[in-house]
């Protein structure tokens, strides 16, 4: 079997040539690293709703340079809880036609290649607000199947954009919130409605949940959306932060820790119990680089690693992944 050890956001400079490609190739490597994620950066220098900008991301040119496994992300719609959400009608033709569109674009390229995972769709897509501002009470039974039919016909659609052009590879899915984080009419919520789920297991292969905690606060979590979806999960976007000279962090946060080295004994202490649990399929660290946006990587501002830290990330990946992840 293959378990996914990953890196996000690798696209932090907007380098788009060969040569940059090959840095971050080798440095994953030398790490450990088995999967290039999500390959977009915030180039926005706050994380403010409706002001997160994302790079454009790799695409062929980059990915024929690229020497290990990746995932792409197609981007279907903007409806991230962090955006101006721009919820599509899923029922007309110009929801066809733009799924049919982009999956044409990049799955027929993509389709036969050997290094491609699969695809993701939306980053953290705003399923709670969605349903709130179509008047879809989710507490009551006729609307949450009404609702179920709107998600039922989202997925159908993608998915069938997908297979029409590549039926070789997995089917991630929407990139989930996992934590209690979007606001929706007065309450903070997760990204993961039940009903939204239930109709997604139809359509693709992997539950992908993105998830800033510690794994015992995620585990119950995660084995109830396990357990209801059926999906094997990736983890798909995660990590631990250290401050620096540019990034302050409170204490109080749950994914602070105080220095490189702690931050990568969190890594080894949350991957060993990530891949204990027999449903996680994968884990992929946010992020490769300093970013005027994100302020956090594996590099430093001058692009030097923080050794302290992926050191014993390596020492994980490359001693105790498949120790700990087929026991």
């Amino acid at each position: 079997g293959f378990l996914s050890v990953g890196v996000n956001h690798v696209d932090y400079k907007e380098d788009y040539s060969s040569e940059f490609v090959e840095f971050v190739c080798s440095h994953l490597f030398s790490w450990g690293f088995n999967t290039i994620g999500w390959s977009q950066e915030s180039m926005s220098s706050k994380f403010i709703k409706g002001q997160v900008i994302h790079s454009r991301g790799w695409g062929q040119e980059q990915y024929k340079y690229v020497d290990l496994p990746y995932i792409h992300l197609l981007r279907f719609t903007d409806m991230e809880w962090y955006v101006n959400e721009e919820f599509p009608d899923v029922f007309s033709s110009a929801f066809v036609d733009k799924c049919d569109s982009v999956a044409r674009e990049f799955c027929s390229q993509m389709c036969n290649d050997p290094k491609l995972m699969g695809y993701f769709y939306s980053d953290t897509p705003n399923w709670p607000k969605w349903a709130h501002i179509t008047g879809h009470n989710l507490k009551k039974k006729l609307d949450r199947l009404n609702f179920q039919n709107l998600a039922s016909q989202y997925y159908q659609i993608i998915h069938d954009a997908i297979q029409r052009y590549d039926k070789n590879h997995l089917l991630f899915g929407d990139r989930y919130k996992g934590n209690q984080v979007i606001p929706v009419n007065g309450i903070i919520t997760n990204g993961l409605p039940d009903c939204v789920l239930e109709v997604m297991q139809r359509t693709v292969d992997v539950l992908s949940i993105e998830y800033f905690a510690c794994f015992k606060t995620m585990q119950a979590d995660l084995g109830y959306w396990y357990e209801f979806s059926g999906k094997p999960i990736l983890l798909a976007d995660s990590a631990f932060l250290a401050p620096t000279d540019t990034l302050k962090i409170r204490p109080e946060v749950e994914v602070y820790v105080p220095d490189q080295t702690a931050r990568g004994l969190a890594y080894q202490r949350f991957a060993r119990q990530a891949f204990s649990s027999p449903w996680i399929i994968g884990w992929h660290w946010c992020a490769f680089g300093y970013s005027q946006g994100r302020k956090s990587g594996l590099l430093n501002g001058e692009d030097r690693p923080y050794d302290e830290c992926v050191n014993l990330m390596k020492t994980f990946n490359t001693r105790e992944l498949y120790t700990v992840g087929v026991k």
